[in-house]
């Protein structure tokens, strides 16, 4: 298993293993299996990351996205954009790719499939985007955690790295939750940061 994540609106987990099968685990223990993407004739399936929102999983892989219909169990849309894509989040109507090569958006009612539509936001390499109180953070890879305004692309620090990076980052809706090896980073305000030692920790699920 590499991916886990929920989906409340189905009341399952979309579980992605690392040969590319995917896997919706239900409350009720029932498992549906899609194998369609794991199939697929491609020379790279690796997926980096997986983003429920709704009833869509947004799966970025190593040649753009892929989206799934949790509801119906099949792929709707492919987004072929030839970047390394590590994470996405749906905005305000703009769905923000994070990328080996920098954070790139797209508005939902333009043509998504269309790689010229891609607007390029930065250079840094950003592994995860997530919100909180209807603003948008990224970490960016040997940088930190940072606050981003879509409104003027502007990018303000949060946290530093200090040489260590995090190994995952997400918003539980209260706070914002970034987990390293030796730390564990609190966030509810961008100037409210808590940050805890620990050891050995990949990720963190705080209650």
């Amino acid at each position: 298993i590499t991916h886990i994540e929920y989906c409340k609106d189905i009341k399952a987990l979309v579980v992605v293993y690392s040969n590319a099968n995917i896997d919706i685990l239900f409350d009720d223990e029932e498992v549906y299996n899609i194998t369609d993407f794991k199939n697929k004739s491609l020379p790279d399936k690796r997926i980096n990351g997986v983003d429920v929102q709704g009833t869509t999983a947004y799966i970025s892989t190593v040649f753009g996205v892929v989206e799934l219909d949790l509801d119906e169990y099949e792929f709707t849309n492919t987004y072929t954009t030839g970047l390394n894509t590590y994470c996405t989040y749906l905005f305000n109507g703009t769905l923000f790719c994070g990328t080996e090569t920098g954070m790139y958006s797209c508005d939902i009612d333009k043509n998504l499939i269309d790689k010229n539509n891609w607007v390029k936001k930065n250079n840094y390499f950003t592994k995860a985007i997530c919100e909180l109180d209807g603003m948008l953070y990224c970490y960016l890879d040997e940088f930190g955690i940072y606050s981003y305004n879509a409104s003027n692309n502007i990018l303000k620090d949060v946290v530093y790295n200090h040489g260590e990076k995090y190994n995952a980052m997400y918003s539980n809706g209260k706070e914002i939750i970034a987990s390293a090896k030796k730390k564990t980073t609190i966030i509810t305000s961008p100037t409210d940061v808590t940050v805890y030692k620990n050891s050995n920790s990949n990720f963190i699920l705080k209650d």
